[in-house]
């Protein structure tokens, strides 16, 4: 350790290594303290090796901008890249983003993406921040304290039929939580496992009758979570097991899923199978939004706004047809499988080998209604088709082949085309460069 003064070293000490907080104290006069200034020790962030003698923020170094990335450990670091995107309301949009997160992971990290939107006339975009706490001794390994926001524009509809004129309907969504990860024992073993405490804070346009007409009116509703994840993600036969509790306005939910892929020779492909049940444990509310579903939901019933979808509200069309992973994961989406009370379901996905981007998959579920002697159901439903893997957890696009009766019939009477009933998987979560870093250093 060297003081400083008026940028000549007056004072240098050599200390032993130690644990925990040790104070050193310094004679003489010095305007700044540096910690191994000669570079002679391996660090990765050298920029809070210093601090000034006086003054608030003594520690505080102004980041330098730059360009994409770096690797500049004397000073924070700030970058910046320019952005676009697009959906079918908001159309094209552009911006920057400016971000501090890089390799390796940072204790506080944070990104903002602002965009305009030239058809709406209005700035979009995200931003969000994660705090990592790190622990030496504690059956915890690390928290993550995350808070995000995100604001578009997700349907351009009359607000009465009546109406001649279309306007934009906008939604904002605000999860923060607390996910806490348990320290592995066997670090070799590729195992990992989390408890994760959140909310979910929602704002969006909706359509209100008030006795007297109907008017648009934003909405807040409020969303909370308690999620446990254990997974193995060995190169061989990876697995990971989830439960889930959600509460929300006049219904608490749980859900209970694993998933097991049995792993090819190469270890890149395999048969996969993922099943579970999930059932509503207090239902007081007559919105079928919340409802829980066999099929993977499309835009307009992701109501934690999750995914990102390039045409939300869209019931017809091309945009209509993309799916997130969700509920039972069923491929196709139907009526059927709709429950206010329970559903179980199970998905086999077999890869084809080598570098065939394709796999045949069988959805086989069941539902509460199904069970309900009062109309003739059947208790078991299923589909089975090929998928198109362009992306993995990407883009990929689903074809389903063959259709239980009670799914096949429901079909019919909505006069949904053999074209209509192909959907796709476009998810920027699976791309987010971002995200696989967190994956391979966390």
């Amino acid at each position: 350790m060297v003081a400083i003064h008026e940028g000549d070293s007056v004072q240098t000490r050599w200390i032993e290594g130690f644990s925990g907080m040790h104070k050193v104290f310094i004679g003489g006069r010095a305007d700044r303290v540096t910690l191994d200034p000669g570079r002679l020790l391996p660090e990765r962030n050298r920029y809070d090796n210093e601090a000034r003698t006086r003054g608030p923020f003594k520690t505080w170094k102004l980041p330098a901008i730059r360009f994409f990335g770096g690797f500049d450990t004397e000073r924070p670091q700030w970058y910046v890249v320019p952005v676009a995107g697009w959906n079918n309301y908001n159309k094209t949009m552009a911006g920057f983003a400016l971000y501090n997160k890089f390799i390796p992971n940072r204790d506080f990290e944070f990104m903002i993406a602002p965009m305009f939107a030239p058809r709406t006339g209005d700035v979009v975009g995200s931003a969000g921040m994660t705090w990592t706490i790190y622990f030496r001794a504690s059956p915890f390994h690390h928290i993550d304290l995350s808070a995000s926001v995100k604001h578009y524009a997700y349907d351009y509809a009359r607000v009465r039929f009546a109406d001649s004129e279309t306007v934009f309907w906008r939604y904002v969504s605000q999860p923060a939580a607390a996910r806490f990860v348990f320290r592995s024992k066997d670090h070799a073993a590729h195992k990992r496992s989390y408890l994760e405490l959140g909310n979910v804070s929602t704002w969006q346009d909706e359509s209100l009758y008030d006795g007297v007409q109907v008017r648009k009116e934003n909405q807040f509703r409020s969303y909370q979570f308690l999620t446990f994840r254990h997974r193995n993600e060995r190169k061989l036969d990876p697995y990971q097991v989830t439960a889930r509790m959600e509460r929300g306005e006049g219904f608490v939910k749980g859900r209970a899923a694993g998933r097991y892929i049995f792993s090819y020779r190469d270890g890149e492909k395999g048969i996969s199978i993922r099943g579970g049940m999930e059932a509503f444990l207090h239902h007081d509310t007559n919105n079928p939004l919340f409802n829980l579903r066999l099929s993977s939901n499309p835009g307009y019933y992701d109501y934690l706004y999750a995914g990102t979808f390039l045409g939300r509200s869209e019931t017809s069309g091309i945009w209509s047809q993309q799916l997130m992973n969700s509920g039972g994961g069923f491929r196709i989406l139907s009526a059927v499988g709709s429950s206010d009370e329970w559903i179980a379901f199970m998905n086999l996905e077999a890869d084809f080998p080598g570098r065939i981007p394709v796999s045949l998959f069988f959805d086989v579920g069941s539902y509460s209604g199904a069970w309900d002697d009062r109309f003739e159901r059947q208790k078991i439903v299923y589909d089975a088709g090929v998928s198109v893997k362009l992306l993995p957890g990407v883009l990929e696009v689903h074809v389903p082949l063959v259709k239980s009766a009670d799914i096949k019939e429901a079909l019919e009477l909505q006069e949904s085309s053999f074209a209509n009933q192909i959907r796709f998987l476009f998810s920027l979560e699976g791309m987010n460069p971002f995200r696989l870093r967190d994956q391979a250093f966390k």
